[in-house]
């Protein structure tokens, strides 16, 4: 009985002492993760075609798709967004693209994940440029040309731009890759500036409130013509602002100095600086953030000259070393 007694206060001796050293640990706040380094010996700088998204390099659609915690396909949220092509794709029930209709009559739209490019990037990319009916329209150029841009495409008689396959055309990016985890339309970071030249988030540069409803971002971004916040997962919001510092425009200014350094502009008000993911979520446009993969968050901005415009910020993980493209 009394060896009994001295074990069982050996052990409650232990777990005091756990306890004290647990709680001398500070709790650090969880970060986005990723798996992609999974796919790193797959990962490329040059989109190698084609619409049939069910393997790459020995990885399938739905691997890809649990590796990074995401669904295989997507529903579009706005139909108007897709492209002649994309409807007739889905229609025809073609590559993993598909239709259906509910009880109400509501067509649905759905579009398989990209394998390659979600590999590529690092985070969820449903679809192709050519799905996207924004990519081919007057109002801005879908495509620009980049002697190492990641698509290449060539100039049709229609005057567009379509996807062609490697070493035919040119390379370049187009404006949106296809489209993204929650449904919308997906923005490329690396497309080139509507003005010509980049410019850095500054002082002068408000950060407009809720872009999917505003009319004016809802012209000029597609992003913002398809979002809908309620797609998003509130999880997501908070991975987002917890690393802001890890997601990056196109020549590395962070989200987190660009919402530092900018003002919020509400209705005819303006100054403030957005300080909490509640407040995140209500200027930000979040495409994509799983637990175990990168995303994208798009911004709608206007500059001291009164110039509207869209920036998009990813946080991905270090792309891995190429195969032999150029």
């Amino acid at each position: 009985m009394r060896r009994h007694k001295k074990s069982l206060f050996r052990a409650l001796s232990f777990l005091v002492v756990v306890s004290i050293l647990l709680s001398l640990c500070p709790v650090l706040p969880p970060v986005l993760k990723t798996k992609a380094e999974y796919f790193g010996d797959k990962r490329d700088t040059v989109y190698e075609g084609g619409s049939n998204f069910s393997n790459y390099k020995g990885v399938s659609r739905q691997d890809c798709a649990d590796s990074y915690g995401v669904d295989p396909e997507v529903t579009v949220a706005n139909p108007n967004e897709l492209s002649a092509s994309a409807k007739a794709k889905c229609e025809n029930g073609q590559y993993g693209y598909g239709k259906s209709t509910d009880l109400q009559g509501k067509v649905s739209y759905v579009i398989p994940l990209n394998v390659e490019a979600t590999i590529d990037r690092g985070y969820a990319i449903y679809g192709i440029p050519e799905d996207v009916a924004d990519n081919f329209t007057h109002v801005q150029p879908g495509f620009k040309q980049v002697s190492n841009g990641y698509f290449w495409a060539s100039l049709q008689s229609d005057g567009y731009y379509h996807l062609s396959s490697p070493g035919t055309g040119v390379r370049g990016y187009f404006r949106y890759w296809g489209f993204s985890q929650t449904g919308s339309v997906q923005s490329d970071k690396e497309f080139p500036p509507d003005r010509d030249e980049y410019a850095p988030v500054t002082s002068g540069t408000k950060i407009l409130y809720q872009p999917w409803t505003n009319s004016v971002a809802k012209q000029i971004c597609a992003v913002a013509e398809s979002y809908n916040p309620k797609n998003v997962d509130p999880n997501a919001i908070s991975q987002t602002w917890q690393g802001l510092s890890n997601f990056k425009d196109m020549k590395g200014q962070t989200l987190a100095d660009a919402i530092n350094t900018a003002q919020t502009q509400y209705g005819t008000q303006y100054g403030t600086k957005i300080t909490s993911a509640s407040m995140l979520a209500d200027y930000a446009m979040i495409s994509n953030a799983t637990p175990t993969a990168g995303a994208e968050v798009v911004l709608v901005l206007q500059e001291p000259d009164g110039w509207v415009h869209y920036r998009t910020y990813d946080g991905i993980p270090p792309r891995g070393e190429t195969s032999g493209h150029n």
